[in-house]
């Protein structure tokens, strides 16, 4: 088994989202997490989301961390009083909706990139996704590969369960399905309710696709994993089949993705590009 090794910088975020999770696991039966504590035109933020999202910055702190963290629910948060040499991109509880109805698939995401100017996904340079009820533990650093749990990624390259697809619907989701359906025949569609995690399971190799074309997703869900997914030999595009690069501090919402695995998956699925334009437009 190849081991994953990461330089010092990252071993306290590391620590950051692992105690988070394991919080998580355990608060998950406590009264009020369920208090709605904010309301925005597309997202509710409860007592729970607000509470890790406090947790995640105040350990950043103590872990002696200095720079900007983009938040869900709090939006840009400086760290201390020192020299700011990172950005950290945190979602503290990917899937909340899950967490709450008792649905086992939720994740601490944080992506780190470092400081720049007009700093991009493509600037992130370190990535943990911490499952919170099967303790599993996706990470990667850029330029050294993509892990779960020690095991470099993807798991098995035969790995193959068919067209098994993840993806977040919508109307015009449902007509770009049925079209796809009509190319490939039938195949297994799953909307899981954590992106993060989601996207790891295509980095991983036992998902063949992941799609969202609603605009909801937010650059806190994705950050993270999408640096998992490349660092596995991944890919992944908007909805219109080209390279999503996002600003980190800026675009706080994610339009559109479509991720897979690698070349194969990509070569399969790409007619989904031709349908989307022909469905939704290209200006959409």
């Amino acid at each position: 088994m190849e081991v994953f090794n990461i330089v010092d910088d990252y071993l306290g975020v590391k620590r950051v989202a692992l105690r988070v999770a394991e919080w998580l696991r355990k608060s998950v039966h406590e009264s009020g997490i369920d208090e709605i504590v904010k309301l925005n035109w597309n997202d509710v933020t409860r007592r729970i989301d607000w509470l890790a999202e406090e947790m995640v910055i105040k350990l950043l702190e103590e872990e002696g961390y200095g720079g900007i963290v983009v938040t869900e629910e709090r939006g840009v948060v400086h760290l201390g009083d020192g020299e700011e040499n990172f950005i950290f991109i945190v979602d503290p509880l990917d899937g909340s909706n899950n967490y709450l109805a008792g649905i086992p698939y939720a994740s601490v995401s944080i992506g780190v990139a470092e400081m720049k100017n007009h700093p991009s996904l493509n600037d992130v340079v370190y990535g943990i996704i911490a499952s919170v009820f099967t303790e599993e533990v996706y990470e990667a650093k850029k330029g050294a590969g993509a892990y779960l749990n020690g095991s470099r990624l993807p798991l098995r390259r035969d790995f193959y369960l068919g067209d098994f697809i993840l993806a977040y619907l919508n109307a015009e989701a449902y007509d770009i399905f049925r079209k796809v359906e009509e190319v490939i025949g039938p195949f297994k569609l799953r909307s899981l309710g954590s992106a993060s995690l989601d996207i790891c399971l295509v980095a991983s190799g036992r998902a063949t696709a992941f799609i969202d074309i609603r605009a909801r997703l937010r650059i806190t869900d994705i950050a993270a994993a999408q640096l998992v997914l490349k660092e596995a030999g991944g890919m992944i595009y908007d909805k219109f089949g080209s390279e999503l690069d996002l600003n980190v501090l800026k675009d706080r919402n994610v339009r559109s993705i479509v991720a897979f695995p690698g070349e194969n998956a990509y070569e399969k699925y790409k007619f989904i590009f031709d349908i989307i334009r022909e469905e939704i437009g290209s200006e959409n």
